[in-house]
């Protein structure tokens, strides 16, 4: 996230908005638990780029990483027409049947 957007607003706030709400799921308590996560994320990117030289892109990685591993199972589900809360067990029974 970068500062100093038009009239000092942070530029990509939005896209981090979006990453927590899915990270919280759209449930109050999951989004308060995924924004302290994301800010304790780029609190600690800022830090650990001033001690340890290491690139705050980082961060942007992590996030990213753990965007894809919440969003596939939902994914998987609609492509696969799964319905909601069942195993993807698939049948590999032959031409038989």
């Amino acid at each position: 996230m970068t500062w100093g957007g038009p009239q000092g607003y942070a530029t990509g706030i939005g896209f981090t908005a979006i990453t927590v709400a899915l990270i919280g799921r759209n449930r109050p308590f999951g989004i308060l638990c995924g924004a302290i996560l994301i800010g304790a994320l780029n609190w600690g990117a800022f830090n650990v780029e001033s001690a340890a030289n290491i690139s705050t892109d980082l961060t942007s990685i992590i996030q990213a990483v753990m965007l894809l591993c919440i969003a596939t199972p939902a994914a998987i589900a609609k492509i696969f027409h799964l319905r909601q809360g069942t195993s993807a067990t698939f049948n590999f029974s032959g031409w038989g049947g």
